[in-house]
This record gives C-alpha cells, structure tokens and sequence, in this order.
C-alpha cells in the first residue's frame, strides 16, 4: 500500500494543477482549448515520466542498468513541487488577496494585478 501513496500523491497534485489552471484561466476571461491541449500534454508528459522512473527502479532488480539509484522518489518529489509552485501561481491568478506581498514577491509573482485597475 505505501508504495502506492507517492506516485498516486504526484498524480493527485498534477490533477489539481490542471483543475486549478483552468480555473484561473476562467476567472481572468483567457480560457482557450489550444492552451488547455498544451497543458494536458504536459501533464500526461509528467505521468510518463513517472511510469518511467518506477519502470527504471523496477528494472534495477533485475538488470544491470549501470548505476543502482532510486530514481522514482526524486522524480516524484521533483514533480511534485513544480505543481505546487504552479498551484500557488494560479491561486494568485484567482484571487489575489489571498497572497500577501510579501510571499508574492518570493514565489515571482511581484505586485499584485489588482491594483493597476
């Protein structure tokens, strides 16, 4: 069961990326198909890679592969906070007030969009 819980949180935080980006992208009047696509895209390219990194750790039992290291909880952990930098970003993009300056200013978001109306 627990090693399960890894890939599956990773899954989880790339569907709420997904969930949450559309949001935003509704929120500000930009919601295009043709960008959804992209994204959608680059979510199922990070689920490869996660297929692949467990594939990898799996073939080390059996096949020397030329080195001997767990790639799939790095990946996963890797994974894991570019969607939540991501998630950030687009609850920024859906409320602003949410954020204050000060951690706008620390995840590169700067000045609040807000405020320039």
């Amino acid at each position: 069961m627990s090693e399960i819980m890894l890939p599956l949180i990773t899954c989880i935080f790339i569907a709420f990326d997904s969930v949450s980006g559309n949001i935003a992208a509704a929120a500000n009047h930009i919601w295009k198909s043709s960008i959804m696509r992209t994204g959608l895209y680059h979510k199922f390219g990070s689920i490869l890679l996660v297929t692949l990194a467990y594939l990898i750790d799996y073939a080390q039992k059996f096949a020397d592969l030329g080195f001997q290291i767990p790639v799939a909880t790095g990946v996963c952990t890797y994974i894991i906070l570019m969607e939540l930098g991501s998630i950030i970003e687009n609850i920024g993009k859906i409320n602003p007030d949410l954020l204050p300056d000060k951690v706008r200013k620390i995840i590169g978001l700067g000045e609040k969009e807000h405020e320039e109306d």
